[in-house]
């Protein structure tokens, strides 16, 4: 599973909506669409904001694998 992949299954699975989300961690709802659909990378700064939103480590979001 790819990145974006597994921020919108981690987002759904907690019933966040990308708006949510996306004014939680201070970015625009369209910014989370990109990275949700591949478009876009977040920088490190905001991977490491995401991964503690969603309760899971950097190394879980970037490892394909799982």
């Amino acid at each position: 599973m790819k990145l974006g992949e597994k921020i919108r299954f981690l987002r759904e699975e907690k019933g966040i909506s990308q708006q949510a989300m996306a004014d939680t961690l201070s970015l625009n709802r369209v910014t989370v669409t990109g990275y949700e659909i591949g478009r876009r990378t977040p920088d490190i700064f905001t991977l490491k904001k995401i991964a503690e939103y969603l309760n899971v480590t950097i190394d879980y979001l970037l490892d394909d694998k799982l």
